[in-house]
């Protein structure tokens, strides 16, 4: 079950009347956080490696599935690869890259896709918080994040270097459903595996991002006539795909 395909990433915000004031206090504070990561992250152009692995939330200590990717951010723009996945995204366009399947999807941003941490909070906004509760330890802080009952995530925990600002790791508990392939049935897969799955997130070998010409340049993947667009020499075996009307 190559279940890691489709991890996504997550998060949410609070409800509750009657815990109205622990909820604003929460709220304001994530916010902060949140806020402080992306100053991070528009100070200074960055790259760092990413782990993702799979367990069952019935076995937590043997891992199902694991995978590895990288993602450089440079102001408004990024580059993330992710096995046979390759994104690139400017202010003008997102490039996906389906390497297995000689894909070329073409879409536009929208405001916050060109911005990972702007997508999270407004994720953080859509999912509805129980509850939030903040740690510190000596290398690092810690955030728990407990979802309402019923929803497709359980809760999620990030970790935050001390030092430097940056995650250094992310577990959430999810639906097993929500991780499967298509041809996969969730009543067979739930069975064996338990109704929640948990997936955790390493950040590692953060180094200043040294930007060269056409890093993110759309050009390098494909030209474009009218409405027409042709993938260039090395992509000319991928069918292109185009996802934004007016694009």
């Amino acid at each position: 079950m190559k279940i890691l395909k489709r991890v996504l990433s997550i998060c949410l915000f609070m409800t509750y009347m009657q815990a109205f004031a622990q909820e604003k206090k929460d709220s304001i504070a994530l916010s902060n956080i949140l806020g402080e990561l992306q100053n991070l992250y528009k100070q200074k152009d960055i790259g760092f490696d990413i782990h993702y692995t799979y367990a069952s939330e019935l076995h937590p200590d043997v891992i199902l599935d694991s995978l590895s990717g990288h993602l450089d951010i440079a102001g408004g723009n990024y580059h993330y690869q992710m096995s046979n996945m390759e994104m690139t995204a400017n202010e003008r366009y997102v490039i996906t890259l389906f390497k297995e399947d000689k894909v070329m999807y073409l879409s536009k941003p929208s405001a916050d896709s060109i911005n990972p941490v702007e997508q999270m909070w407004l994720s953080l906004k859509m999912m509805g918080i129980d509850h939030c509760s903040f740690s510190e330890f000596p290398t690092f802080k810690s955030i728990k994040i407990t979802f309402k009952s019923g929803g497709i995530y359980k809760e999620m925990r990030m970790e935050l270097d001390s030092k430097t600002g940056y995650p250094i790791g992310m577990e959430y508990v999810i639906k097993t459903e929500m991780l499967l392939a298509p041809n996969e049935r969730s009543s067979d897969v739930t069975k064996e595996y338990g109704e929640y799955a948990i997936v955790c997130c390493r950040y590692s070998d953060y180094k200043s991002l040294i930007t060269r010409t056409g890093m993110f340049d759309e050009q390098a993947f494909f030209s474009q006539k009218g409405k027409e667009f042709e993938p260039k020499k090395a992509f000319e075996d991928y069918q292109v795909f185009v996802g934004s009307p007016n694009l």
